[in-house]
């Protein structure tokens, strides 16, 4: 299985301060940053006005065997398969170019995201499947 991912790491990351990670299942849709979420430019003006911490970003697709996709095997499949996916094929580059926080969830308020997985539904189910398969490696979204 191929897929793609992108990393987005915002002006206002410091290697010198770990930052939170924050992983978008069907992430494609946010790559562009001139693009219909305009999620870069979102993402920059919250962490400029310190709405949210510095984050770095990976935009991730779902996985392609051949031509077929395969987004409803693995964001829809209740295991651990794309969990360790995540965890032993993907992060580990992203852990080696950046300095990401080690928990996966602080409860202090001014930085409250530590690792999160997100996405669009039904992607939602997938993230809190991926926390409880992966855990401590991510957390259920506390939003």
């Amino acid at each position: 299985m191929k897929s793609n991912y992108w990393i987005y790491v915002p002006a206002q990351y410091d290697p010198g301060q770990a930052a939170a990670l924050l992983v978008w299942q069907d992430g494609q849709g946010l790559v562009e940053r001139d693009g219909s979420t305009r999620a870069q430019i979102v993402f920059d003006s919250l962490t400029h006005r310190k709405k949210i911490p510095a984050m770095i970003h990976v935009f991730i697709s779902p996985g392609l065997v051949g031509t077929r996709r395969m987004r409803s095997i693995e964001y829809d499949t209740v295991n651990d398969q794309h969990a360790r996916f995540l965890r032993d094929d993907v992060l580990p580059e992203v852990y080696a170019r950046y300095n990401i926080r080690k928990d996966g969830y602080s409860r202090d308020r001014r930085q409250p995201v530590g690792r999160h997985l997100r996405g669009f539904s039904p992607i939602n189910s997938a993230a809190c499947s991926h926390a409880s398969a992966a855990s401590p490696a991510f957390s259920r979204s506390p939003v």
